[in-house]
């Protein structure tokens, strides 16, 4: 009996660091859209408000675009990171780099950004429609990636 009052304890306690946690970023969410409404923050690439939980929504979103140089769609601003640490730009290839990702695992991880940052945010690649290339293209280096993995494990 003594488990069950236990683990019952321990639920209400992670329920209310949870609740705590929604508290917070409510108010770090209502922080930038006053400081944004009255012309504090800059907008950059998309200026960020926190969702529920650890998401981040935008204000604004840019049009279409199409270039070989840095680009919008590969940029999201984290106005509210789960460390607790200073909001930031994250950027597709940077992430790619820290990771230490190769070609296909690269491939596969921007159309999914891609595809994410199109639907979620609005903001996309000149002459974006639906998603079925950046899907066709994560099902390619998929299949690359698992024929890379079966020769590492000698299959």
């Amino acid at each position: 009996m003594s488990e069950a009052v236990g683990l019952k304890e321990l639920l209400r306690r992670k329920i209310k660091e949870n609740s705590d946690e929604v508290d917070k970023r409510r108010a770090t969410r209502a922080a930038l859209e006053t400081k944004y409404a009255e012309g504090g923050i800059v907008p950059g690439v998309n200026t960020p408000t926190p969702d529920l939980p650890g998401e981040t929504r935008h204000l604004s979103s840019s049009d279409s675009e199409y270039t070989g140089g840095s680009v919008s769609y590969y940029k999201i601003s984290i106005a509210a990171p789960l460390s607790g640490n200073a909001p930031y730009v994250a950027e597709c290839n940077d992430i790619i780099e820290a990771l230490g990702m190769n070609y296909a695992e690269g491939n596969a991880f921007k159309a999914i950004w891609r595809m994410c940052a199109a639907r979620t945010l609005g903001v996309k690649k000149r002459g974006y429609t639906d998603g079925l290339y950046d899907a066709e293209k994560v099902e390619f280096f998929g299949a690359r990636m698992v024929a890379q993995q079966s020769r590492l494990a000698g299959k």
